[in-house]
């Protein structure tokens, strides 16, 4: 099953893609004996080391092991935009700037399968483009929605002193 890191870090000492907004998808590379990975971007190989914050890596895990090895093939993408979206199509998973239609991918759709409904018509986002140009992440850079908070409970302990509250 293919999925999408959008990289918070990499340990080289550890081989180790921590994955920014799902920590469960990020990948142990280093135990050679039990897994191996190819590493790509749009110019061809590249070295793991070349992956860096922000990038977002397309995985898509061999369908069968070799010798008892998990293969990785790692696609990597660097293409972040800024970009105010004016329409969506919820049925086809498509969202739109005046200039360019979005694909959302299937891999984002299955671990959040509302984020059409989500977006908000015109509000700028940062958007995680996979490699295949579809968006593999999107993030929100003004406000979309109303930040509120409740205050469950506030206790004076002593009488004489002034009641401060900080949020």
């Amino acid at each position: 099953v293919a999925f999408n890191i959008i990289v918070n870090s990499f340990n080289e000492t550890s081989t180790m893609l921590i994955c920014k907004y799902s920590p469960i998808n990020s990948i142990d590379l280093s135990d050679t004996s039990k897994t191996a990975y190819r590493v790509f971007d749009s110019n061809g190989p590249i070295a793991l080391t070349d992956i860096k914050e922000d990038d977002v890596i397309s995985v898509a895990p061999s369908k069968y092991k070799k010798d008892g090895i998990q293969i990785y093939y790692l696609y990597r993408s660097d293409v972040k935009e800024e970009v105010v979206l004016n329409s969506k199509d919820e049925n086809s998973n498509v969202v739109s700037t005046d200039e360019k239609d979005y694909n959302i991918s299937p891999t984002y759709l299955k671990s959040n399968s509302n984020i059409s409904k989500l977006i908000k018509l015109n509000y700028t986002y940062k958007v995680y483009l996979n490699t295949f140009g579809d968006i593999a992440y999107v993030e929100a850079l003004a406000n979309t929605g109303v930040e509120y908070a409740y205050l469950l409970n506030l206790m004076q302990q002593n009488s004489n002193e002034e009641v401060k509250l900080a949020l």
